[in-house]
């Protein structure tokens, strides 16, 4: 387990919410997930994000930031990101 996770997973068909899903079940009590995710993450309603929120949710503290549209313009990419904390909480 660990007490903190950084990460950037894949978007695509709802990869990004099944890797968070994932990574918060190896952080460790008192931990922080921070993740760059794509924005419909934060309003999905169908497929695995809004569970993943759901869950996110009742296990700690979860918050969600929509990035700006030309955030990673710089790297040849125009996708619309979110940026989720996830912070558990201590045992």
């Amino acid at each position: 387990t660990f007490d903190r996770i950084a990460m950037n997973p894949p978007f695509e068909k709802d990869q990004d919410a099944l890797h968070i899903e994932r990574a918060a079940k190896l952080l460790r009590p008192g931990g922080r997930l921070v993740a760059i995710a794509g924005d419909g993450f934060r309003w999905r309603e169908r497929g695995h994000a809004p569970k993943v929120r759901a869950a996110l949710s009742e296990q700690g503290r979860l918050r969600l930031k929509e990035l700006p549209s030309d955030t990673f313009l710089g790297t040849g990419v125009s996708v619309r990101t979110c940026l989720v904390v996830f912070d558990k909480p201590a045992a």
